[in-house]
């Protein structure tokens, strides 16, 4: 398996009784100039959970992508690996988006020489908005609740881009055959028509992220979005 390095923890003060925010970053492979970067927002969870969260690493989360990277390798690549948010502050989904423009990418010091987004759960409809906003290259996501959301809410922006002809953001989307959380893979995908969005075969297990990991969908999910920042 591809080596994991040491993370760099990022932490975000708010003024209480706000919740601090946090995410972990892991800089694969030469650190030298600007480098591809992927964005993970995982499932929601609740305020004790994801401060008790705030000490350890995502580890079964960063093993999958190391996977990926095996079967896939880049020179460089920048991962982002971000909980879902507890404490927005009233915004939505806009929230990932003003905290990837301001304080995320502050962090990263330079800006990334191209841009995936993959999301579980709730952290979906984040990666999602952010994908559009940002005009990402790729995005999966997997047990995708909130894609709906983001799709409507960026309607106009979706048609403009469509209509300007702009390189479209592929997009592929999983679910499992028992998930009852989520809407059926080409019903997302049909929220998505004007970018470049796919239903994957549905594979077995129920909602929770182990399901997804065990038949390899989370694996597959970092290596499509991987596939698509190596390619020019």
């Amino acid at each position: 398996m591809t080596p994991i390095p040491k993370p760099r923890r990022l932490t975000f003060p708010r003024e209480p009784p706000r919740v601090q925010a946090y995410a972990n970053l892991y800089r694969f492979g030469k650190t030298a100039g600007a480098a591809p970067l992927l964005v993970y927002i995982g499932g929601a969870t609740n305020r004790q959970t994801y401060l008790a969260q705030y000490g350890t690493e995502p580890t079964p989360i960063v093993n999958e992508l190391a996977r990926a990277l095996e079967l896939q390798p880049l020179p460089s690549l920048d991962a982002l690996i971000c909980p879902c948010p507890i404490d927005s502050g009233g915004e939505g989904h806009e929230y990932f988006v003003d905290h990837f423009d301001g304080e995320l990418c502050t962090e990263l010091g330079a800006p990334p020489a191209a841009l995936a987004c993959v999301g579980y759960s709730a952290g979906a409809g984040y990666a999602t908005h952010l994908a559009i906003v940002a005009e990402a290259r790729a995005l999966a996501v997997f047990g995708s609740a909130g894609v709906h959301q983001a799709a409507a809410d960026n309607r106009t922006l979706l048609e403009r881009l469509r209509g300007a002809g702009a390189r479209p953001t592929e997009i592929a989307i999983f679910r499992n055959d028992s998930d009852s959380v989520v809407a059926p893979p080409q019903t997302v995908a049909t929220q998505l028509r004007p970018l470049h969005a796919r239903a994957m075969a549905m594979r077995p297990g129920q909602h929770k992220f182990a399901d997804y990991a065990a038949n390899d969908t989370v694996r597959n999910a970092f290596r499509f979005v991987i596939e698509r920042l190596s390619a020019e």
